[in-house]
């Protein structure tokens, strides 16, 4: 994306585990759900499943696979290093 967010620098610092914990005090369960599902789409956007197949899978509009694959566009080396299926 155009806007750069930068995390705060003491997660760089912490274990894993800690930043798992991290991210539970700084995160709802609906952001964690959105984010899940994020990554979902990502990953199906990586594995070449078409947009339309993808967004009837999760009931969720065109609009937001679309989104998805802006991002898998600008970013497909790594999300495809990262986000697939295992």
């Amino acid at each position: 994306s155009s806007m750069q967010r930068k995390l705060p620098s003491f997660l760089n610092t912490l274990s894993l585990s800690d930043t798992e914990k991290a991210l539970d005090i700084l995160l709802t369960p609906q952001e964690y759900e959105t984010i899940e599902h994020r990554i979902k789409i990502l990953t199906d956007l990586a594995s070449g499943i078409p947009q339309s197949e993808i967004a009837k899978k999760y009931n969720v509009g065109v609009g937001t696979v679309t989104r998805g694959s802006r991002e898998y566009k600008q970013h497909k080396l790594f999300i495809s290093k990262y986000f697939r299926k295992s």
